[in-house]
């Protein structure tokens, strides 16, 4: 997993060291981990399975069988450490460091999200991208003609395609998917709380890329 992560990290020019020791553990309440759900005796939060070690100077990684409350999830990430379920690969890895670099989750739409009280939200299948979309990315030094750049993408290849591709792309999908990473912020729908409302779904500029702030260009560190 962590070869997979340093191959596609290897775009911005990131490389991870895989640190001993690798513990292995049996504890019945942490198999099933959930994401929201209370801590209990019969199961546990991720914050008690992310306190289970501390101070590693590096980022910590636990791997459970399931999320008891999220079955779908693949993998998780807060400031102690991060998760992930069987299910998960390389590049479920590499999103989840992606949030340790302080990336954010991208989406193409919210449909997966909708209900009562959220709006659909959805970028155009026939929308193409553009050089406001995308300021620091793929094909701004060309502008099309193939002078001053390289192009990344297919000419005709829609916005919608782009974001599927990217690392960052939040659906569990990313299992398989996406493994581009940005130069800067892209143009896509964003949740910035817990997707349940509509005001938590924007489409916007979504920071999931590298080196648009001092902030992003650092090492994450789990405490």
């Amino acid at each position: 997993m962590v070869s997979v992560a340093n191959d596609i990290y290897s775009q911005v020019g990131v490389n991870l060291e895989l640190v001993e020791p690798i513990v292995l553990t049996n504890i019945p309440q942490a198999c099933e981990s959930t994401i929201h759900g209370p801590i209990s005796q019969d199961q546990w939060n991720i914050t008690q399975l992310m306190s289970l070690t501390n101070g590693t100077d590096g980022l910590e990684c636990y791997f459970i069988k399931a999320f008891g409350d999220e079955a779908r999830t693949l993998g998780c990430n807060c400031e102690y450490g991060m998760a992930m379920a069987t299910n998960g690969t390389g590049i479920t890895l590499a999103h989840e460091i992606g949030h340790a670099f302080r990336m954010e989750d991208i989406y193409a739409s919210n449909d997966n999200w909708t209900n009562a009280t959220v709006t659909l939200k959805k970028i155009a299948e026939d929308e193409y991208p553009r050089n406001v979309y995308m300021e620091s990315d793929w094909n701004l030094g060309c502008r099309g003609h193939g002078v001053g750049g390289g192009r990344f993408y297919r000419k005709g290849e829609s916005h919608v395609g782009l974001i599927n591709r990217m690392l960052m792309n939040g659906l569990v999908e990313r299992a398989s998917g996406g493994r581009d990473i940005t130069m800067g912020q892209v143009h896509g729908i964003r949740c910035t709380g817990s997707g349940m409302s509509d005001a938590d779904w924007k489409i916007e500029k979504v920071p999931v890329g590298f080196f648009t702030d001092a902030d992003r260009s650092e090492s994450p560190v789990h405490y």
